[in-house]
């Protein structure tokens, strides 16, 4: 949420092509680092209750007690795996620090400091287009290096499940 809503904002700012960028890409990282964080959150979760419930279900000495346990330790697992193959905890502090940085850079902007700082409003949304498309682009060739990283180390991973891959950044 902002402090200083868009329609706050002068016609000039509010509907340039930067300013709309910027929003929309501070939007998405934000509401996919909370996906991600959910994500994680719920995983963890449970598998902790789970792990937990592994001894008690263990006390059970019959058939549903062997297969209660194996059921919850297979749980476990697989939610594990899925947690790593879509490196939901990964991409929430990625995610967010990227809102973060287009955030920050939203402030300076509006406060007319740092790189704005003395210029008029043509060449500081000038500049703001560019800042944002810098750190866009710096995000996305991040993550084409870190999706060959891992095709390269997990081939056969990321070919089984290629839907499973984290979206690009950005759309």
């Amino acid at each position: 949420m902002s402090w200083l809503p868009d329609e706050n904002l002068p016609d000039a700012i509010r509907t340039h092509p930067a300013w709309k960028r910027l929003e929309d890409q501070r939007t998405w990282y934000e509401a996919k680092s909370a996906n991600s964080q959910r994500r994680y959150l719920h995983f963890k979760l449970v598998q902790i209750v789970l792990a937990s419930a592994i001894p008690l279900l263990s006390l059970i000495k019959d058939e549903w007690g062997r297969w209660l346990t194996a059921c919850a330790g297979a749980v476990i697992a697989v939610l594990e795996a899925v947690q790593q193959l879509n490196q939901y905890s990964r991409l929430w502090i990625e995610y967010r620090g990227m809102d973060e940085r287009l955030k920050r850079e939203k402030y300076l902007f509006l406060a007319g400091t740092g790189p704005y700082q003395g210029l008029d409003i043509d060449t500081r949304l000038s500049t703001l287009s560019t800042r944002v498309e810098e750190l866009c682009s710096t995000e996305h060739d991040r993550w084409i290096a870190n999706a060959n990283q891992a095709v390269a180390e997990k081939p056969s991973a990321v070919l089984a499940a290629p839907a499973a891959a984290a979206p690009l950044p950005g759309h």
